[in-house]
């Protein structure tokens, strides 16, 4: 087996830092964890009306955060935010809001 490469750990969590400082928008998080998930009718039809309720300004981006963690789980969540946003690593921030500034 071939060897793992080192992790320079220092590295990485100043990558996840600067990460940490970066914006995603809730309607690019809805659509990669539909685009990428396998998630039930149900589940689609309630991400689709947390996305029409925030962009209706019923609902600001922490509620649909905190709403979307009944639907579809944080980890989820926070798995696309890591696609989604360079440098940040779910691992090195393990808390449901260790994230990305979400708005």
């Amino acid at each position: 087996m071939a060897p793992k490469k080192p992790v320079d750990q220092v590295e990485a969590r100043h990558g996840n830092e600067l990460a940490m400082k970066q914006e995603v928008a809730i309607p690019d998080i809805i659509a990669h964890v539909k685009e990428n998930n396998s998630l039930s009718a149900d589940q689609v039809a309630m991400l689709d009306r947390y996305l029409e309720k925030y962009k209706a300004g019923t609902l600001k981006a922490p509620a649909i955060v905190q709403l979307m963690r009944t639907a579809v789980s944080i980890d989820t969540v926070k798995a696309s935010i890591e696609v989604l946003v360079p440098g940040y690593t779910r691992s090195w921030a393990p808390q449901p809001y260790e994230h990305p500034i979400i708005v």
